[in-house]
C-alpha cells in the first residue's frame, strides 16, 4: 500500500536526521534528571512517573515504527508464500 510505505519511509526520512538523535540524546538526559528519591509527596510522584512514561514513549518510538514496520514487511512475505 502506497500509503503506508510512504508513512514508514517518511519516519525513516525523519530518524536519520541528526536533529531526531540529538533530541533522543536530549529526553534521555531530561528522564536522568528525574531523581524520584527527591520527590517530597505522592503526587510529586505521579507526575514524576507520567514525565518519565512521556519520556520512555519518545525515546522508543522509533524502536516501535521499526517493529510495526518489520512486522508488516515479515506478514507480506509469508502471505506471499
Amino acid at each position: 500500500n502506497k500509503e503506508h510505505q510512504d508513512y514508514y519511509e517518511n519516519f525513516f526520512d525523519l530518524f536519520a536526521m541528526a536533529g531526531w538523535k540529538q533530541l533522543v540524546e536530549d529526553l534521555e538526559s531530561s528522564a536522568g534528571d528525574i531523581k524520584v528519591r527527591d520527590l517530597a509527596d505522592a503526587k510529586a510522584l505521579h507526575i514524576a512517573q507520567g514525565k518519565l512514561d512521556i519520556l520512555e514513549r519518545l525515546v522508543s518510538f522509533q524502536d516501535r515504527i521499526r517493529n510495526s514496520y518489520d512486522q508488516i514487511v515479515l506478514e507480506e512475505a509469508l502471505g506471499d508464500d
